[in-house]
């Protein structure tokens, strides 16, 4: 027998869906179609839609322009055709068959959990040297969940302001260059979650409109595999230039010119800064002393009372001492 009272806790009373949180369930019985209370308290001025929720009628303003509003289309990657999809399947399918582009059938993958399904997109991406960052949002389909990975080429090369503002916030930029170029890219992935949140099925569309570019790998973040590994030395403080060496280690030196990774690409640098940023997300407090005061009162509430003070008795003054901290079994 399945016991699941913080289930039934998060289940709406109305339509019987059941929510990860009780805000998110909050939120819902507000816009619940089966809520017999339901009220529309805001009304886009525009075209007199009612919502039940204030940002759900922000998002309707930004898209909405006097009740007139066209679904947005894809035009087709040759300038010298029409023709405007709707989605980007069209649009292979459009290339495809009017065009005669060669491009690869779609590829239906199946994984037994998220963990594999992640190692299996670490490898096609180095192999490729492509990169697919997940877009934000998912899409709930019935009992099944989906979310979309696109090229990391595809997309709008504007930079990050509203519109209505003019020019960048700063003039600083990368020095390694920008990766988007207001450019269209058909490959992607689709990951369908199934009913028993573990089960995948990967819809891969593998061909790029463009060519791969070993260079692209310093746009790209490290494997999740070599990015767990990079901790673990760390825990153990290991110095940078140690991980560096052990992570660049795992290629073949006469194979580095010919399969160029992303683990060649970490620098001393970057591992340096992830130690640092470790370094202060354990900090306690900013000011040091205060740190150390508060990390011993936490050791002090141990079992054992891990924290040895020596204060010499020639010094004078309270401030002269030394704070030891030890492991149990010494201290024994």
């Amino acid at each position: 027998m399945d016991h699941r009272p913080s289930d039934v806790s998060k289940q709406c009373t109305f339509c019987q869906k059941h929510y990860s949180s009780k805000p998110i369930l909050k939120r819902h019985k507000l816009s619940c179609k089966l809520n017999p209370d339901k009220t529309n308290q805001f009304v886009c001025a525009k075209c007199s839609t009612g919502f039940s929720r204030k940002d759900n009628l922000q998002k309707h303003l930004r898209l909405c322009s006097s009740g007139t509003r066209k679904k947005e289309t894809i035009s087709c990657l040759y300038k010298d055709c029409k023709m405007t999809c709707f989605t980007k399947t069209n649009l292979i399918e459009h290339l495809s068959c009017v065009h005669n582009k060669n491009i690869e059938a779609c590829k239906t993958l199946h994984f037994d959990d998220e963990a594999s399904f992640i190692l299996w997109k670490e490898k096609e991406e180095e192999s490729t040297f492509s990169y697919f960052p997940r877009a934000t949002g998912s899409q709930q389909c019935g009992e099944t969940k989906r979310n979309y990975y696109y090229c990391q080429h595809d997309g709008s090369d504007r930079f990050h302001v509203r519109k209505e503002q003019e020019g960048r916030k700063s003039s600083r930029k990368v020095h390694i260059g920008q990766i988007k170029r207001n450019f269209l890219c058909i490959a992607k992935m689709v990951e369908i979650i199934k009913e028993d949140g573990k089960q995948r099925e990967v819809l891969y569309n593998p061909t790029h409109s463009h060519i791969p570019c070993m260079n692209d790998i310093a746009h790209q973040p490290i494997a999740k595999s070599t990015s767990d590994l990079i901790n673990r030395q760390i825990s153990f403080n290991v110095g940078a230039k140690e991980i560096m060496q052990s992570v660049q280690g795992n290629v073949d030196r006469e194979l580095r010119k010919q399969e160029l990774t992303k683990n060649i690409a970490i620098s001393k640098k970057s591992v340096q800064q992830r130690i640092l940023k470790r370094k202060n997300n354990l900090r306690l407090h900013q000011n040091d002393s205060t740190s150390v005061a508060m990390k011993v009162d936490l050791l002090r509430k141990e079992a054992y009372n891990p924290i040895v003070l020596f204060r010499p008795k020639e010094q004078e003054g309270e401030n002269v001492f030394m704070l030891g901290i030890m492991t149990e079994s010494p201290k024994k």
